[in-house]
């Protein structure tokens, strides 16, 4: 028996809403630059403190990115690691405190990123996290030293794969 797998339980109800965006005339690239822009949104808003409208913004940010990579995970991948560099950036300019926290974040994302294209999983992942850090701003430091940890033990997994 094959086990569990999210991105496969995904695909369908994925590539279903990406077929009706595309009928009513929303090619992957638009759903994919407006959840990009919606995203992008949210750096302000969490920047000066209003978590729960930047928590809306990245979940509708997300939310048409995840329906537009059915058709473009190429495109989906670049502009995902664009928002996404974003969100520690936010957080630090909220609370000058968690600087330390985000750079660790950005510096592991960095390194995933380069070996490594994000995929429905690894978006899923940092998009969970970073709704957290929304609903609970104190714990942004632990989320952003986990994700950076996590993001360097992929990349390493990702490099130690291929030179083998």
């Amino acid at each position: 028996m094959a086990g569990f797998s999210l991105s496969r339980a995904l695909d369908a109800p994925l590539a279903r809403a990406a077929a009706r965006a595309s009928a009513l005339g929303l090619s992957a690239g638009r759903l994919l630059v407006a959840g990009l822009a919606i995203g992008l949104l949210a750096l302000p808003a969490v920047a000066l403190g209003r978590f729960w409208v930047g928590l809306g913004l990245i979940l509708a940010s997300r939310a048409a990115a995840l329906v537009g990579r059915v058709n473009a995970p190429e495109l989906a991948a670049t502009l995902a690691a664009i928002f996404f560099a974003s969100l520690p950036f936010a957080f630090a300019l909220a609370d000058p405190s968690r600087a330390l926290a985000a750079a660790f974040a950005l510096f592991g994302f960095v390194a995933f990123v380069s070996v490594r294209r994000i995929d429905t999983i690894a978006e899923l992942i940092c998009t969970f996290l970073f709704a957290v850090a929304c609903v609970v701003p104190g714990w942004f430091s632990l989320i952003a030293y986990a994700l950076g940890i996590a993001s360097f033990a992929a990349a390493g997994a990702t490099l130690a794969r291929d030179a083998a």
